[in-house]
């Protein structure tokens, strides 16, 4: 009779595992999410902030747009890209970032936008971003080993590989890009994203105090 009680138990546990899959990300990105939604950069999908779900390229390039306060200039802008690959919905924010050097495709006429974006790929535009080059003689870093300057500079806190790469990985990596240094060294991005007026040094403290507490109330 126990041992029937206790087959049963297991069984009921495992049912309820399949059912409700355990959530993957991290308290502490759950607080990044917090952080960077308290500055208008990270939204929810209509699902939540979807931290464990995947991205692909067009996705992840969008994500990166918009945490970087350039979504509206990249909607309204005057931009073109050579690709003939990326869907309507995604193709004045590809033009943008294609541009601005975050992104480039994987030839001259293929994004590969629908593929899922790697760890290293992501981690190349946020380096981008810190003004970083992976083109020509003087390059900082090859994009398939991004992760090690990221590691490096503090994007990360390990050089290994994430096989399991989703938009909680995402947020933790861009939080910790505001605070890092241009590459220059001359300030951090979320000083210069205060200086271009995406938002103010208070609300950054405040999302400081979030991504380090949590949400209070």
């Amino acid at each position: 009779m126990k041992r029937t009680i206790a087959l049963i138990l297991t069984l009921c546990m495992l049912a309820a595992l399949l059912v409700c899959p355990v959530s993957a990300h991290t308290a502490q990105q759950q607080k990044d999410a917090d952080a960077l939604n308290h500055l208008g950069l990270f939204l929810g999908t209509g699902k939540g902030y979807e931290l464990d779900a995947e991205l692909n390229r067009n996705q992840s390039v969008t994500l990166l747009v918009r945490m970087l306060g350039k979504l509206v200039e990249a909607e309204t802008g005057d931009y073109s890209h050579p690709f003939n690959d990326v869907p309507k919905w995604a193709s004045k924010v590809v033009a943008y970032a294609y541009t601005a050097g975050l992104v480039k495709g994987y030839n001259a006429t293929t994004y590969g936008g629908s593929d899922a974006v790697s760890d290293f790929q992501f981690l190349t535009m946020v380096l981008r971003a810190l003004d970083y080059t992976d083109s020509g003689e003087n390059r900082d870093f090859y994009y398939r080993e991004s992760r090690t300057l990221a590691y490096q500079i503090g994007l990360v806190d390990s050089d290994k590989n994430d096989n399991a790469f989703d938009r909680g990985a995402a947020v933790e990596i861009f939080w910790n890009a505001l605070n890092t240094k241009l590459k220059d060294g001359s300030k951090t991005l979320a000083a210069r994203l205060i200086a271009q007026g995406v938002f103010t040094q208070k609300q950054f403290d405040e999302a400081t105090e979030i991504a380090k507490n949590g949400k209070s109330g």
